[in-house]
């Protein structure tokens, strides 16, 4: 079982079954989690009249979310991950982590065993969707009702992608979309081809602010001019980018 200490200054955690030191100065609360199963304490102040307490856990062992995830004609989308993000905050101070994850069967079913939506503030699922169809983030209220989610159509941007001082594509480059409030991030369905072309396909009906990264961890460089596109738009985009350094890009061709 790991323990974690959540505090309004700060946040420490790590795998432990027994004591654990704590500042007496803020309050705590504990979360406490084993695989998908986790529980979280209510705010614990330690005094120096009471620099000790002792807790009890009883981790969820029978609570269950189950669901199916099909394609908009009802057909099953089997082989797709299914997995949680789970959150809890506490006065300036957040906590969050992977829950337990999954594939769907062949009859377009999931299951994932002890999750407690409860104890948690946010509880998140998340299913990568295959290219074409958007990807799935839904809260998770209650696991008491099977879910039922039905794949969204993306929609689609394409572009290309050009050095601004040779003029030549710029290939094996990645280009991802990002929404105008900064709260999600799309990879275009593949890195940049030889002739620097890139083609998103699972992009909502909204605005995104486009970005280039190398596959180095370095920036690749900058864009000329900042980009925003819309999901479902008909005209290519074109991106330049002024390189940082030249060594790590690799020109493409024009094409012809």
């Amino acid at each position: 079982m790991d323990l974690v200490a959540l505090a309004d200054l700060g946040c420490r955690r790590g795998p432990h079954t027994g004591s654990r030191k704590l500042a007496i100065v803020s309050s705590n609360r504990i979360i406490a989690k084993t695989g998908a199963s986790l529980i979280v304490t209510d705010p614990i102040k330690l005094t120096t009249e009471r620099p000790i307490r002792e807790l009890n856990f009883s981790m969820p062992t029978d609570s269950v979310l189950q669901g199916q995830v099909e394609y908009p004609e009802g057909t099953p989308a089997s082989n797709k991950l299914v997995n949680l993000k789970r959150s809890v905050s506490y006065g300036r101070r957040s906590w969050s982590t992977d829950g337990g994850k999954t594939i769907t069967d062949a009859r377009r079913q999931f299951e994932i065993k002890g999750v407690n939506p409860d104890a948690l503030e946010f509880y998140e699922l998340r299913i990568t969707a295959c290219r074409g169809y958007q990807d799935i983030r839904q809260e998770i209220r209650s696991i008491k009702k099977r879910m039922r989610i039905v794949l969204k159509e993306g929609k689609a941007v394409t572009g290309v992608l050009l050095d601004e001082e040779s003029g030549l594509p710029i290939a094996d480059a990645r280009v991802y979309a990002r929404t105008t409030d900064q709260r999600k991030v799309v990879n275009a369905d593949k890195k940049t081809n030889l002739y620097g072309e890139f083609h998103f396909s699972k992009l909502e009906r909204r605005e995104y602010n486009l970005g280039v990264k190398n596959i180095s961890p370095t920036l690749l460089g900058r864009l000329i001019q900042d980009v925003t596109v819309k999901g479902g738009q008909d005209e290519i985009v074109t991106l330049k980018v002024k390189v940082n350094d030249r060594s790590t890009i690799s020109e493409g061709r024009a094409k012809k």
